[in-house]
């Protein structure tokens, strides 16, 4: 029985390719039930033009076909950047070890033998599209931390940037003020003017600190 692929997988974009309509029609048949949208083509040609002109999330693909065989397809497949990461599920009705390895070798990901039943197509397909969408995700999250690695650096500049000169300048300027003005401060101004010539390079070295955990190379012994 046809059942729908989880949430993660259906709406997928499958390219699927075989000589014979007959496959083709049982193929479009159980992928389309199972909520993929499916691009049938009958030829390694319209395969490669199909995929340039608009690539899909995995492709099923007949091993004998005439012209260009699945292998070959697979090859100029790898060899495109764009079409490189597209998940290649062999069809044949080779079961022979050999032919498995080609399939493997020229870049497939599974190779599934006619006659096949639906259950066994959907569970590999299901499979790969899961392993793509995780893949996906795992990507997104990349360029997320990507973002904020970026803002954090942009943070960092800014707080060295921004601090470090009133700080110095508040070092030099309040020992200068406390001797100018010492005689004349209540205690409790005393107080508090001693503890902010203290604290100013505390807040120097903290900045100092930030910049250098932000520039690992600058701990780096000269050679």
């Amino acid at each position: 029985m046809t059942s729908k692929f989880p949430a993660t997988s259906a709406t997928a974009d499958i390219l699927v390719v075989d000589d014979m309509p007959a496959n083709l029609k049982i193929l479009m048949g159980m992928l389309s039930s199972a909520g993929c949208r499916v691009r049938p083509v009958t030829s390694g040609a319209l395969a490669l033009q199909t995929a340039r002109e608009a690539p899909p999330d995995l492709i099923l693909l007949d091993v004998q076909m005439p012209g260009m065989d699945g292998y070959e397809v697979c090859r100029e497949l790898k060899r495109d950047p764009r079409l490189a990461s597209i998940p290649v599920i062999f069809l044949s009705a080779f079961s022979d070890p050999a032919s498995k390895v080609e399939a493997f070798a020229t870049g497939g990901v599974d190779y599934v033998c006619k006659p096949f039943s639906v259950e066994e197509v959907l569970a590999r397909v299901g499979t790969q599209l899961r392993l793509l969408r995780e893949q996906q995700a795992l990507r997104r999250s990349y360029e997320r931390l990507r973002e904020l690695e970026q803002l954090r650096e942009g943070l960092v500049n800014l707080v060295v940037r921004d601090l470090r000169p009133p700080l110095l300048a508040l070092g030099a300027f309040l020992p200068a003020l406390k001797a100018e003005v010492w005689t004349g401060l209540a205690p409790g101004y005393r107080s508090s003017l001693d503890e902010s010539i203290k604290v100013v390079p505390q807040l120097v070295n903290l900045v100092n600190a930030v910049q250098d955990v932000s520039n690992p190379e600058a701990l780096r012994p000269e050679p």
